[in-house]
């Protein structure tokens, strides 16, 4: 608040000299002390107004810091966009869209002017980033907190707000460990079957007494 009151006194300072001098007009005592108090109140308004959208700001930045971001982990593509953040309970709540997909599943990316549109089969969550708090192991991914087996919806496309620097490099980065993927589940199942063609044509024996030869014993 101390900030603003100097820059009053030297508007409207300068708006009585305008008036008086420039222009040779007598502003009246009260007039004086009406121009005064209302420049204040426009002055303090900005202030107030300034540090209020500051602080929400900040906290927005903040908010899409944490939980804005693509994330390509193992065979999963997650993607995470920061919601609000609000008051609840004298508590601050941070909310959260969070998307899980099987990557190699990935039909197409576009990029538009402000968004992208996702489409692959996904599974979307809308709540406390807290709840959706997830980690990732030897096993894959799972949520920290025990999840119900309805939270998540069901979705084959989706659009998320264009947050990011280079859209379409990420598309691209996306596009190649998918086809990556693929080929490699490609060349295991190749595998898996000529292994189990292998097996099937190798020569068995018909016989109990083929499999099994008793050990010989020694004559002495």
């Amino acid at each position: 608040m101390l900030i603003p009151i100097p820059v009053t006194v030297f508007a409207a300072a300068a708006v009585i000299l305008f008036f008086n001098v420039i222009l040779g007009f007598q502003i009246p005592y009260t007039l004086s002390r009406i121009i005064i108090t209302a420049l204040t109140f426009v002055f303090l308004y900005g202030f107030f107004t300034v540090v209020i959208f500051s602080t929400i700001n900040e906290h927005r930045l903040r908010g899409h810091k944490e939980n804005t971001y693509i994330e390509i982990y193992d065979k999963n593509l997650i993607i995470s966009q920061f919601v609000q953040t609000a008051i609840i309970n004298k508590s601050i709540r941070t909310y959260k869209r969070l998307w899980v997909a099987d990557i190699k599943t990935i039909d197409d990316i576009i990029v538009k002017k402000h968004t992208v549109v996702f489409k692959i089969k996904a599974e979307y969550f809308n709540d406390d980033a807290l709840f959706l708090a997830y980690e990732k192991s030897e096993d894959g991914f799972h949520f920290k907190m025990w999840m119900p087996p309805d939270a998540g919806k069901k979705v084959s496309s989706f659009e998320i707000t264009d947050h990011y620097t280079d859209s379409e490099r990420i598309a691209q980065r996306i596009f190649l460990v998918a086809g990556n993927i693929r080929a490699r589940d490609a060349r295991r199942e190749r595998f898996r079957k000529e292994m189990l063609e292998r097996a099937k044509n190798a020569p068995r024996s018909t016989y109990l007494k083929d499999r099994v030869q008793p050990k010989r014993r020694p004559r002495y």
